[in-house]
């Protein structure tokens, strides 16, 4: 079995194509509420000249609509396709999960490259003919939760410290999306604690308003695999930390 790991930092793709009838991210509306879970990769023949022969395109079949995500318009995505054995058995394990962000209809979340429940995640948006940002690396999706302005995503990802042994035991990633600056945003505790990526479960999170985030954490002076071992057996108490958003 070949494995292919993607080890990327925080990434921006935005689409570079001369075809302007090709957007790399395109919503096709379909009156069926049928779905089919796994992607078809579709390639498109030249339309015209400024073309490249063909266009290899992955058509996802969601309820209500056909999303068809461009490759040569994300080359993250095409790389990791280009480099496994076998691709349609690649796509058919990716998963394109449309986010449910108020009067903003474009935004999905892929999952793909995934080995032992560990994926990696790319935003994608329709706007500005599709653009895409790598968001979180071998990991696994938890929560969402839009900012009041509806301006800032904040995402969760968990990971397990232990590889295959307790399983019920993660810590997990923040990641805050700034949509109109289309970037990651940092933040940063009241306090002095430190809040490091995979370093602490996060057991609740929410926006208290457009620059604060909520979190609860275990109550503990500091986590190590033998602390945090020890308060998922126990009564998993927690305390309650407050994120300020780092506007750049």
């Amino acid at each position: 079995m070949r494995w292919i790991i993607f080890l990327i930092l925080p990434l921006t793709l935005i689409a570079c194509s001369n075809d302007e009838q090709a957007p790399t991210i395109e919503k096709d509306d379909v009156q069926t509420e049928e779905s089919d879970p796994k992607p078809s990769i579709v390639e498109k023949p030249k339309q015209n000249e400024t073309d490249k022969p063909v266009k290899t395109v992955l058509e996802f079949k969601l309820p209500n609509e056909v999303v068809s995500i461009h490759l040569d318009g994300v080359p993250i995505l095409q790389q990791y396709l280009s480099s496994v054995e076998n691709r349609q058995q690649a796509a058919d394990k990716m998963t394109l999960t449309p986010l449910n962000v108020p009067e903003k209809d474009d935004l999905y979340l892929l999952e793909f490259s995934c080995i032992e429940n560990k994926c990696s995640y790319l935003l994608l948006d329709r706007e500005q003919d599709g653009r895409s940002f790598l968001i979180a690396d071998l990991a696994k999706f938890a929560n969402m939760h839009v900012s009041p302005n509806q301006e800032k995503l904040l995402f969760i990802f968990n990971r397990n410290p232990f590889q295959k042994d307790n399983n019920d035991i993660v810590t997990s990633k923040i990641a805050v999306m700034d949509l109109k600056k289309w970037e990651s945003t940092p933040v940063a505790t009241t306090n002095h604690l430190v809040i490091r990526d995979y370093m602490w479960p996060i057991q609740n999170s929410k926006w208290l308003d457009n620059q604060t985030i909520s979190i609860d954490i275990p109550a503990l002076e500091g986590p190590t695999n033998e602390t945090l071992e020890q308060w998922f057996k126990s009564n998993k108490e927690t305390k309650t930390i407050k994120l300020n958003i780092h506007n750049q």
